[in-house]
């Protein structure tokens, strides 16, 4: 039961990634989406067969359906070599269906892990068996979102990393 975009708004809004070191050999990604209101307690879509680390987490506004945050790990095992930097593109901000939440501050976890890939200054992740060959991408300032012929979210790229961060990740 993937995430899956109803609409999407002709607005751009800011998003803030930060790339934390929690052990030596793994990474916690965690990207904010600026636009959401302080006080949402959001529901969060998991997928947790990732043996060893914690689960890749998406944030959802149930009311709104906004995106609120993403959060996941990184440790060498992940990467595998693709490019979906540079996939098609429409721009705005994307509205999920938030059916699949029962209440507020709910869990909605799928059995399924991720793959990484960093490509330049672009960090891509893309859930398990997903075919890449026939996907869409919808970008909001540094974050692009995946979607299937669905429109279901299937992955995600970072835009924009700062050297910094790009060593971070060249250390794993």
């Amino acid at each position: 039961m993937y995430l899956k975009i109803i609409d999407i708004n002709d607005i751009e809004t800011e998003i803030n990634v930060t790339i934390e070191n929690v052990a030596e050999d793994l990474l916690m990604i965690t990207i904010n989406c600026n636009h959401s209101n302080k006080n949402v307690i959001p529901s969060y879509w998991r997928l947790t067969d990732v043996c060893g680390i914690p689960p890749l987490e998406i944030g959802i506004n149930k009311e709104s359906g906004e995106l609120e945050n993403i959060t996941f790990y990184a440790e060498r095992r992940q990467f595998k070599h693709y490019n979906l930097c540079d996939s098609a593109t429409i721009n705005g901000k994307v509205i999920v269906e938030t059916s699949i939440f029962k209440k507020t501050n709910d869990y909605v976890d799928l059995h399924q892990g991720y793959y990484i890939s960093l490509h330049k200054d672009c960090l891509s992740c893309v859930f398990d068996n997903t075919d890449t060959d026939h996907i869409q991408g919808v970008q909001n300032n540094r974050l692009k979102l995946y979607t299937n012929e669905r429109n279901e979210i299937i992955g995600f790229s970072i835009y924009n990393l700062s050297s910094k961060d790009i060593e971070k990740i060249d250390s794993l």
